[in-house]
């Protein structure tokens, strides 16, 4: 577990899952803490090579590798 996740979201009943009365306006005690772990999607990455020549004084054309 981090000890500063992302996002934190309370999750509070509103309502008795025995009786069914109404448990909004009564206070809340923490009972226990999950995370989760969300891994973004994998996402392509482009990159252009271009290649140059340069002209030798000897005449020759040199051109880069790839």
């Amino acid at each position: 577990m981090t000890k500063i996740p992302d996002t934190t979201i309370d999750l509070h009943p509103e309502y008795c899952h025995s009786c069914g009365a109404d448990l909004s306006s009564t206070a809340s005690k923490e009972d226990s803490i999950r995370q989760t772990i969300d891994i973004p999607p994998i996402k392509a990455t482009y990159t252009k090579y271009r290649i140059y020549s340069k002209p030798c004084p000897c005449g020759c054309s040199t051109i880069a590798d790839f």
